[in-house]
């Protein structure tokens, strides 16, 4: 399991929006926040989101004196009791699903830290805006210089690499931090590279740093952020980046030249860092606004911070498939389940557009078919559905059962497609068109469309039958914007039965009809349902 660390100072309104993606996290089962002898209400914003998550242990712990982010988190390593410590900063969002996958990164590259891209968002910016604009980058150049020892956070590049140092928002293991714990001479000013300085440290020693496209961190709009933390202004920035690095390249650059065959001598690297420091601390900020101003109005698309989509679709994904799946007490016959499943699975994975995910929400356990590319599996420990028979209960109170078991999986699956386009609920015994994640790609900025006719085929049966009335009797039927979603709803009822209420908000789609939206794409043949 994982432990989450914030060190923090006065950042309680920052803390408020931020903090719920951190108990969000699969894997993460101890938060530890420490205060930095700070004096607003950060304890009781936290005590009160922490009332939402009665499964997550927290600890909140406070410095009666100033020591720094660095010390910080080595007081909350000290604290912590799981294996993997994941670092965040108390200004950052991050992303559903975050934790898991820089774990699964850990392992699977071998690696000493990784962590996952970060966004900074603009003004009146969503999250799921910020992931468009930005995509895998935002410009064409490398990701690291050597010389001047930084990081390039806006670099485009795809998948996972390997990097001297990453942003702040790490993963790694709790033995490597109590080997090479954060230096505290970082305690003065902003701190300008106290979290790299643990990254560096691995990396001298043979250790490797990754970081991935496959999850996000979302930094908020720096006119959110401008009290607390360790914030300075300009020209002491630039004082402290100065001092900082040369203390920083005092006692890593010969080894981290060596590493990577850096020819050129200390004096040279500072040098170029002075120079590069005093641009960025005077000369790229108006020039920066000056560029962002002439991108406006021009109506650059990378710039847009409208809701909808820029022209010709979204940069990533469009389409997520969430397929809920009843805990295996529930089903009275699991290898049927299991073989209905894979025909599903089959069926999703033929969409013959690329930009699609599937996430599979089931109990931790369940004995699933194999997962192809594109398909994630959610793991949850929802326990069985009480009432899977109506027996003497009443037709409603069987009915409200059932929606409440199946509602809180699909609820699971949304909460981890938070970012992408539109969500379509997929029952695990459906067929689905080949054509959805085209047909949407095409259309963006609808709230989402129901599919009127389809096709019913009963399990092991010759021939099919098509229905007009899809929409009012299979769950399979609708595609939904994500933020058109209600998750309050979700939580309480199947999404399927929102049926009227989808049709009040979204586009009809008679897939056969000339002119509607559907013909103009391509024919989409609806669902198939097993029954």
């Amino acid at each position: 399991m994982i432990t989450l660390i914030v060190p923090t100072r006065n950042r309680a309104h920052t803390l408020q929006l931020v903090a719920p993606s951190y108990f969000a996290q699969e894997g993460v089962s101890e938060l530890i926040f420490v205060s930095d002898a700070g004096d607003d209400d950060t304890f009781e914003v936290i005590g009160e989101i922490a009332r939402q998550f009665p499964q997550k242990k927290v600890r909140m712990l406070r410095n009666e004196t100033r020591l720094g982010a660095s010390q910080s988190r080595n007081v909350g390593i000290a604290a912590s009791t799981n294996d993997f410590i994941l670092f965040c900063d108390d200004d950052e969002y991050l992303e559903t699903g975050y934790a898991r996958i820089l774990l699964q990164k850990l392992h699977a590259l071998n690696a000493a830290a990784v962590s996952g891209r970060r966004i900074y968002m603009q003004p009146g910016e969503s999250s799921r805006q910020a992931l468009q604009r930005f995509g895998s980058g935002l410009r064409a150049t490398k990701p690291f210089r050597p010389l001047l020892c930084e990081y390039v956070n806006g670099a485009k590049f795809p998948g996972d690499i390997a990097i001297p140092i990453t942003n702040a928002i790490i993963l790694t293991k709790k033995s490597l931090v109590l080997k090479f714990p954060f230096d505290d001479n970082y305690a003065r000013g902003n701190g300008y590279r106290e979290e790299t300085d643990f990254q560096m440290n691995l990396f001298v020693n043979g250790f490797d740093i990754h970081v991935t496209n496959d999850c996000h961190s979302f930094h908020l709009p720096l006119s959110q952020v401008r009290t607390g933390g360790q914030r300075t202004q300009p020209f002491k920035r630039l004082y402290w980046s100065i001092y900082y690095t040369h203390y920083f390249f005092g006692k890593y650059y010969e080894r981290y030249a060596e590493r990577l065959g850096l020819k050129s001598p200390r004096w040279v690297a500072l040098a170029a860092f002075y120079l590069f420091a005093a641009y960025r601390e005077t000369l790229r900020p108006p020039l920066h606004a000056l560029a962002m101003r002439m991108l406006a109005l021009r109506g650059s698309p990378r710039h847009r911070t409208d809701t909808a989509p820029a022209p010709g679709g979204f940069p990533g994904t469009v389409l997520t498939f969430v397929i809920p799946i009843r805990h295996p007490h529930n089903s009275k016959d699991w290898p049927a389940l299991k073989q209905r499943l894979a025909q599903t699975i089959r069926s999703i994975a033929g969409q013959d557009d690329a930009r699609w995910r599937a996430i599979i929400v089931a109990n931790e356990g369940s004995d699933l078919p194999a997962l192809p590319v594109k398909f994630e599996l959610k793991q949850v420990d929802f326990p069985p559905n009480p009432m899977v028979e109506q027996m003497d209960n009443d037709l409603e109170t069987f009915r409200d059962s059932f929606r409440f078991d199946k509602g809180r999986r699909v609820l699971a699956g949304i909460l981890d497609a938070d970012i992408t386009g539109y969500l379509m609920i997929v029952d695990d015994d459906d067929f689905v068109s080949c054509r959805l994640t085209s047909f949407v790609a095409a259309h963006p900025g609808q709230n989402g469309w129901f599919v009127r006719d389809g096709y019913v085929w009963r399990d092991g049966g010759t021939t099919t039958w098509l229905s007009d009335r899809l929409a009012l009797g299979y769950r399979t039927s609708a595609v939904e914007a994500n933020d058109v979603v209600d998750p309050g709803v979700l939580g309480a009822a199947d999404a399927g039965d929102r049926r009227d209420e989808l049709r009040r908000e979204v586009a009809v789609v008679r897939p056969a009809d000339q002119g509607s939206p559907a013909a103009e794409s391509g024919h989409v043949e609806g669902v198939a349902r097993h029954q």
